[in-house]
């Protein structure tokens, strides 16, 4: 399985959602997300998009073979997100590694990689048997990071967004 992150914050509310794909379904997901750009986008942001077009991703998204875990914390001031963001990581890492992934790939946010990085290789240290590797990559170069920045939206939008998505996406709350 290889798992695909983005973050997005709302409020004091902070959000990984990581998208899950079986490496037999990667080519055919890339193919039908890449499909849905419009014009000369060179990658979908849904911050950017339009609420009928948001539905219409989505409601695309959801129809694609892959599971989608958010990891959510409420009380999530800005100045502490380095460390929400590494709580979250953390129980993250858990969950995936006893799910067998053997990749995960998370958006890059440029300088604050390495905090990422020493989270990551900390919890896999002890972890031997793990396959687990793991990189950061900037949105253009993947577009399943386009899946997980829509469903980290949806999932912190609140109103119907989140229930839009059915069984596809499961929020987990995870607190500090």
């Amino acid at each position: 399985m290889h798992v695909f992150v983005d973050e997005s914050r709302r409020r004091s509310t902070y959000l990984l959602a990581s998208v899950r794909v079986m490496p037999a379904h990667l080519t055919a997901v890339r193919k039908v997300v890449r499909g849905a750009l419009l014009g000369s986008q060179r990658r979908i942001h849904f911050v950017d998009e339009r609420v009928d077009r948001r539905r219409q991703l989505l409601d695309l998204f959801c129809g694609l073979p892959l599971g989608v875990v958010a990891y959510r914390s409420v009380h999530a001031p800005t100045r502490q997100e380095p460390a929400v963001r590494s709580a979250l990581l953390v129980v993250m890492v858990d969950d995936i590694v006893g799910e067998g992934a053997t990749r995960l790939v998370l958006e890059s946010r440029e300088g604050r990689d390495q905090l990422d990085r020493r989270v990551i290789h900390r919890r896999l240290l002890p972890q031997t048997d793990s396959a687990l590797t793991y990189e950061h990559l900037r949105p253009t170069e993947d577009p399943i990071l386009w899946v997980a920045d829509a469903f980290a939206w949806a999932a912190g939008a609140g109103a119907d967004w989140p229930g839009r998505c059915g069984e596809v996406l499961r929020v987990m709350d995870v607190e500090p």
